[in-house]
């Protein structure tokens, strides 16, 4: 489940602390990576922001999520880009317990994967740094096809 805010503490890119139980009832697909944003990064952001748009009118439904693991400054072509995707700064380690279930700092099993977590704040589902972005957006509409919840 969604670890609380002592658990997982994040803040906005202005330094506001955000509760993550304000993420709840919405699908959120997530990614995890470092401010400077390489291309592996660029990608996962991509195809969350092609998933996410592709869903109709489940649109609605789905939130993406950017969770920033170091106190880098942003690229301003990356803000632009990826406008709309929730970006909040998270400690690797907390982060690492919750979607790994074991401290994880800057480690590539973090940046790696992106992950699907339902309305309930439960961690449910990863797919791998290679996932094709086609099929990660026909998993995400069947699910939100099939899903009573969000």
């Amino acid at each position: 489940p969604m670890p609380t805010a002592q658990q997982l503490q994040l803040t906005t890119l202005d330094g506001k602390p955000f509760d993550p139980a304000g993420l709840k009832g919405k699908w959120l697909l997530g990614v995890a990576d470092q401010a400077a944003c390489p291309e592996s990064c660029a990608r996962k952001l991509f195809i969350t922001r092609n998933s996410h748009a592709s869903q109709g009118k489940n649109v609605d439904r789905v939130q993406r999520v950017w969770f920033i693991t170091d106190d880098g400054e942003v690229p301003q072509k990356v803000l632009d880009a990826y406008r709309g995707t929730l970006m909040l700064r998270a400690r690797p380690e907390q982060l690492g317990r919750y979607l790994l279930g074991q401290d994880a700092a800057a480690s590539a099993a973090l940046f790696g994967p992106m992950w699907v977590i339902d309305p309930l704040g439960n961690l449910m589902l990863q797919f791998p740094p290679d996932a094709d972005g086609v099929k990660v957006r026909k998993d995400i509409s069947r699910l939100l096809y099939n899903s009573r919840i969000g």
